[in-house]
């Protein structure tokens, strides 16, 4: 089956009540590759738990309707370093990093997994 052309959401729940959400959608000119355009959770949760299944659920869900791969590009800034190490522990590999790009001195760094 062919991956889906319309955005997806997922939604985590952490004893009962939203906990984080996702939101990837399809990549613009490719063919099954998948952007992850954001994925958050609530302050007072991180580091408990939410975040790992809620990115599963993402890589599931796509992996069920034949995306190849999920692409995330997120900043070097000190403030994403939970998220980028997220990424690394469920396996995302390099795919590359652009200085300067969302500010003077802050990366863009992008990381993608095979589907």
């Amino acid at each position: 089956m062919a991956a889906p052309n319309t955005p997806i959401r997922r939604v985590a729940r952490f004893d009962g009540a939203v906990a984080g959400f996702a939101f990837p959608e399809p990549g613009a000119v490719s063919h099954g590759s998948w952007n992850l355009r954001a994925i958050a959770t609530a302050r007072n949760l991180r580091r408990r738990g939410p975040a790992r299944p809620l990115l599963s659920d993402v890589e599931a869900s796509l992996r069920a309707a034949g995306a190849r791969r999920l692409v995330v590009d997120t900043s070097d800034a000190q403030a994403l370093a939970s998220a980028r190490a997220l990424h690394r522990r469920a396996g995302y590999g390099d795919g590359g990093t652009l200085s300067d790009f969302w500010a003077p001195g802050e990366a863009k760094v992008t990381v993608f997994k095979r589907l």
